[in-house]
């Protein structure tokens, strides 16, 4: 059977991966969301190609579409739904 699932803006990750932080080096893919394990900060690249720093409670899903997280970043077990 086919996979029907749509793949529009608003839906549903259906893929998952583990975040490895690093200044340059890009993330597999695009995220749809990052899921926080660990509290802490999560610092990611924009579109426009600016940092920003994003303060997290532990088990927050991050809504952003980012390719590039930071070694600055303090959070942990960080998951990219994509």
């Amino acid at each position: 059977m086919a996979n029907e699932q749509s793949r529009g803006p608003d839906s549903t990750s259906s893929m998952f991966f583990a975040i490895t932080p690093h200044d340059t080096n890009p993330l597999e893919r695009w995220t749809r969301a990052i899921h926080v394990g660990g509290a802490g900060v999560v610092k990611c690249r924009n579109e426009l190609g600016a940092w920003v720093e994003f303060t997290c409670p532990a088990g927050a899903v991050l809504p952003v579409r980012t390719q590039y997280v930071h070694t600055d970043s303090t959070a942990t077990l960080m998951v990219g739904l994509a």
